[in-house]
């Protein structure tokens, strides 16, 4: 018995791309419905091109992007300033976001720590909801409103 690789077991799915973030993924070709494994929505759109026809490098690049995503939530404390929170992505599990937390360290010179992690919020959403305690870039003052949301996480 010949052994396949995942590449070749995989030449007979579609390869699909999600309407409303834009990533493209692999489906089995009689499925009726499909969620995007980036976003959970069904708003899975067109085909692609035929898996078979994509290169290795393609294959690679798109596994690499569809893997578990997740919302990360970093206190920074200040001392007797205002603490702020950094709301990111990270792809990968907790221990990403641990190694996230190490990374900022490196150039911060206030303790930082990883407050919540999770794979069921939308970063950009979750940013947009709390615009109004916006910083600068990722980071947000650390209110009571945003404290609650994240403590019911």
């Amino acid at each position: 018995m010949v052994k396949r690789s995942a590449y070749q077991a995989r030449k007979n799915r579609m390869y699909v791309r999600c309407k409303k973030c834009d990533s493209s993924f692999m489906i089995e070709p009689f499925e009726a419905h499909a969620h995007c494994p980036t976003c959970g929505c069904m708003r899975v759109a067109f085909k692609v091109k035929p898996f078979d026809r994509i290169t290795r490098e393609e294959y690679k690049a798109n596994e690499a992007r569809n893997r578990d995503k997740g919302t990360y939530f970093i206190l920074c404390r200040n001392g007797g300033n205002p603490d702020y929170v950094k709301i990111g992505k990270v792809v990968g599990n907790i221990k990403a976001a641990q190694k996230r937390v190490v990374k900022l360290q490196v150039g911060c010179p206030y303790e930082l720590v990883l407050l919540k992690f999770t794979r069921n919020l939308n970063e950009l959403e979750t940013q947009e909801k709390f615009k109004e305690d916006l910083i600068r870039g990722e980071w947000f003052a650390y209110t009571e409103e945003l404290r609650t949301f994240i403590d019911n996480l």
